[in-house]
């Protein structure tokens, strides 16, 4: 089966190394975005596993919820200036994408009638 959001495993940005930017201070705020970013990519993946259409469902819901969680936690980082708005900016951008992606798919399966099984006619 194709992966749910095309393009995702490589479009999942690099929260790691863009944490490891942040001065060293490892606030609430710090792990937080390093706890939910790599989660975006990490919960659709498991949906690909989902033993039903509804279990595939709630795993890409997580993973929408964990992107709109990042995109907060990224402007925290910006409101404690941690980081500057243009030093976030593909990230942002990255993180508001990927929700997009995500949203297209609960929807696309919310629609199917099946869990992106081809259709076989007897």
């Amino acid at each position: 089966m194709a992966h749910p959001v095309p393009g995702l495993r490589i479009r999942n940005f690099d929260t790691p190394r863009f944490y490891c930017s942040f001065p060293r201070e490892n606030t609430p705020s710090d792990w937080e975005l390093m706890r939910c970013g790599p989660s975006v990519g990490a919960n659709a993946e498991e949906a690909q596993d989902g033993q039903t259409k509804a279990d595939f469902i709630a795993k890409l819901a997580i993973s929408q919820k964990e992107s709109g969680e990042s995109r907060y936690w990224l402007r925290v980082a910006i409101r404690l200036k941690k980081v500057t708005k243009e030093e976030t900016a593909w990230e942002l951008n990255e993180a508001g994408e990927l929700r997009a992606m995500i949203v297209a798919a609960i929807k696309t399966a919310q629609a199917s009638s099946t869990r992106g099984q081809p259709n076989h006619k007897p």
